[in-house]
């Protein structure tokens, strides 16, 4: 187990180092210069070039790509993430709070979608056949096919719009202000909630399925044992190795792909830092951004694996 820990760890690390180098080559070969962008307009007129150069070369823009790369990734790896090239800021200062905007909103919708997904799913499979299943199955595959940014504008259409029941856009931290913030969260929550709500019910309702056709159950009700007592003792926790799967990924999509939610609500988050920071090219803000997601994401995929274990601890680690 430990030696399988250490592989596993090494590989992530790997990944990390693969990602950060593609990430950092992508942003240059972008067209554009971040050095002009930077002083375009009124600047334009009043800079020379060699100011233009001293700037570039202050930036560490000017030598040669691999000892770009090394420098920065050497101050990365001291936690320093270093300063905006065309706004000039500490990336670190600007990074935990919008880290914390984005937990706090991915790992809400992540909650739900683990409470809520795998309930409906079992509902699902004991009325088999039923209306409720009916209905829960057809909703889970629109909440599956429709785009994520149709369902925000959708429902930001129908209870901001029309309602007028929660705010448009924003987002106020709560403890700021609590009520503010439930009203801002609610709708980006639930955005981001029913893609693992919908993915789960419909996983979770195969697997259930699948176990209920398995002799050893079929030999629990012939014993006489309760539909409860055979649901929870037999049939949940041998249902939950997909569904372990299937999480981990979505935890992996709320956390990296939060920047279509981010974007249309107007939340402060490392998505809409992310894409903000594209669009102006500035290379260190996406560099990191995308350093600390790839590092969530590699987590997350070591805490799926090591779950397997308390799951079925048939799994072997070779």
């Amino acid at each position: 187990m430990i030696g399988y820990i250490g592989r596993r760890l090494i590989h992530s690390v790997l990944v990390v180092v693969v990602v950060s180098a593609i990430v950092f080559l992508l942003m240059r070969a972008l067209p554009g210069d971040p050095i002009d962008m930077m002083v375009s307009g009124s600047m334009l007129a009043n800079i020379t070039p060699e100011q233009v150069e001293q700037i570039r070369h202050d930036r560490g823009l000017d030598g040669p790509l691999i000892v770009q790369y090394f420098n920065w990734a050497g101050r990365m790896l001291t936690g320093d993430f270093g300063v905006s090239i065309t706004n000039n800021y500490n990336i670190n200062k600007e990074l935990p709070p919008r880290i914390g905007v984005s937990l706090m909103l991915g790992l809400t919708s992540f909650v739900l979608g683990c409470l809520i997904g795998p309930v409906l799913g079992i509902l699902c499979a004991i009325r088999r056949g039923k209306f409720l299943d009916n209905f829960l199955t057809i909703l889970a595959n629109i909440g599956i096919t429709a785009p994520v940014f149709w369902i925000a504008i959708f429902l930001m259409y129908i209870f901001a719009v029309q309602l007028r029941w929660v705010p448009i856009y924003g987002y106020t931290a709560p403890w700021e202000d609590f009520g503010m913030f439930v009203k801002q969260a609610v709708l980006p929550i639930t955005v981001g909630a029913l893609g693992p709500i919908a993915g789960t019910t419909r996983q979770m309702r195969s697997s259930v399925l699948e176990v209920l056709g398995e002799d050893y159950i079929r030999t629990a009700w012939a014993k006489g044992l309760n539909e409860r007592k055979v649901l929870l003792k037999h049939v949940l926790k041998n249902s939950l190795l997909p569904i372990i799967t299937m999480q981990g990924q979505m935890l992996r999509g709320i956390l990296g792909g939060s920047a279509i939610v981010e974007m249309i609500f107007v939340i402060p988050g490392m998505g809409k830092f992310m894409i903000d920071a594209m669009q102006s090219h500035d290379y260190t803000v996406v560099q990191g951004v995308t350093v600390i997601m790839t590092v969530m994401t590699v987590a997350c995929s070591l805490l799926v694996d090591l779950l397997y274990v308390w799951v079925d601890p048939r799994i072997q680690y070779d």
